[in-house]
């Protein structure tokens, strides 16, 4: 992304990690900070050889969290080393940023189901901006409509690699409603009466509320607890002023 940067020492770091037993894939942690480069959390990963149940300990957990963990793994792939070789023998490539809100997740998708090993390093090489400013967290206007094709493609991605689906889809439905609630919370930049609009489509999608109606909710800590709830019964007003709390 134009707005981050990388320490001097981040390829070679990732590097000597892809070296140390010839892995698949070199996976590190990244810093998150302001727009005046002050930090505001950091995330680093234990140094993990893995050479089995590469879907279960990569990809799954890049879908997000379970209701009630915190285990996830960062799906970008700005903080990860791949191999070459794998990409070309099994054509691996990336979607188009204009069709996919979140076109890693895809990529991870087919890649870990590919790959024999993956090395895990504890270091955090990548800066992460966060920019009010920036493409990523800028109003889109289609954000919610990516969101759930997003969803719908790992949702088929997940029961075709038929692989632990059930925790994969959860992950995935819980990632979900963290892009729903940015979706709302967008909203404050429009007027009153267009914000309930769009949080109206919000809540009458089909597919979301499908997936809130047999989603445990009450395994989700209180404030997304509070949020899933006031989605699942359509409360638009009281959404629409969350979002110009931005709560």
């Amino acid at each position: 992304d134009s707005d981050d940067y990388i320490s001097n020492n981040m390829i070679l770091n990732l590097v000597n990690g892809i070296k140390k037993k010839g892995a698949d894939a070199c996976i590190g942690g990244f810093v998150k900070i302001d727009g005046d480069e002050r930090e505001i959390f950091t995330e680093k990963y234990n140094d993990i050889f893995l050479n089995k149940n590469i879907l279960e300990h990569t990809f799954i957990k890049m879908l997000g969290n379970l209701p009630n963990s915190h285990d996830s793994i960062k799906m970008s792939v700005w903080g990860c080393l791949f191999s070459t070789n794998l990409i070309k023998e099994n054509d691996i490539y990336f979607k188009s940023e204009r069709v996919y809100i979140s076109e890693d997740i895809v990529w991870d998708s087919y890649f870990y189901d590919y790959a024999k090993s993956v090395q895990f390093i504890n270091k955090s090489g990548y800066f992460y901006r966060l920019n009010n400013n920036s493409l990523t967290t800028s109003y889109k206007k289609e954000r919610f409509t990516k969101s759930i094709f997003l969803y719908e493609k790992l949702e088929e991605r997940i029961k075709k690699l038929n692989k632990y689906s059930d925790e994969a889809l959860l992950r995935a439905q819980k990632q979900l409603l963290i892009n729903v609630k940015a979706c709302v919370v967008q909203e404050n930049v429009n007027n009153i009466f267009n914000s309930i609009k769009n949080i109206k489509r919000i809540v009458n999608n089909s597919k979301l509320r499908i997936i809130l109606n047999e989603y445990p909710i009450q395994k989700l800590p209180f404030k997304p607890k509070i949020f899933a709830k006031l989605v699942l019964n359509r409360n638009i007003l009281i959404l629409s002023v969350i979002s110009r709390l931005s709560i």
